[in-house]
């Protein structure tokens, strides 16, 4: 029977029963107890400070420790090599934003320095509100609106179903119509 039945659990990780492969049996194990996922959700949230994207990279964390488990060799505790992955991925989390960020500013720079029409400023307000935007709604805007991709193509880049892209678009046009209004 190889069933997951939880992927925490109230017992002390152990180094689980392993295949002809090396990757772990599932259903053998309990992964990491439930407690130890809170302090990695905490990790995350004193790093990063959003917690729209804590979920998402204690999940992404606990995902990647899974898959990559033929490289732990147990010269730590579990628990700590799956804590290194998890502040690993958030600041990896931070360098992303801080480069999408710098792209965006630099276009609403380039763009408000262009004195040349009301548009370029308009745009250049657009952009620099759409770099403000949550991650979750400005990766929306980017991919769903603005990238060259149809709607199930965006959807599977965003790794979400269509109507959740549609309805991220949604908030996020809700967003930058707030924040335009208030800088007009």
């Amino acid at each position: 029977e190889h069933g997951v039945t939880a992927v925490y659990s109230t017992e002390t990780p152990r180094k689980p029963k392993l295949d002809e492969a090396g990757h772990p049996l599932i259903g053998t194990v309990s992964f990491m107890p439930a407690a130890f996922a809170v302090q990695c959700a905490a990790a995350v949230y004193r790093i990063l400070g959003n917690p729209a994207e804590v979920d998402e990279v204690v999940q992404e964390a606990l995902i990647k420790a899974w898959n990559k488990f033929d490289q732990f060799h147990g010269e730590a505790k579990l628990s700590s090599w799956v804590y290194r992955i998890t502040v690993n991925l958030s600041c990896d989390r931070i360098r992303k934003n801080k480069r999408e960020t710098e792209k965006l500013q630099s276009y609403a720079e380039s763009c408000a320095t262009d004195a040349e029409c009301h548009e370029n400023r308009a745009l250049g307000a657009l952009a620099e509100a759409i770099a403000e935007l949550p991650e979750l709604y400005r990766d929306a805007i980017l991919v769903g609106v603005l990238g060259d991709f149809d709607a199930p193509e965006a959807a599977s880049v965003l790794s979400c179903s269509i109507n959740t892209m549609y309805q991220r678009i949604y908030k996020a046009k809700q967003l930058l119509r707030e924040k335009l209004e208030v800088t007009a």
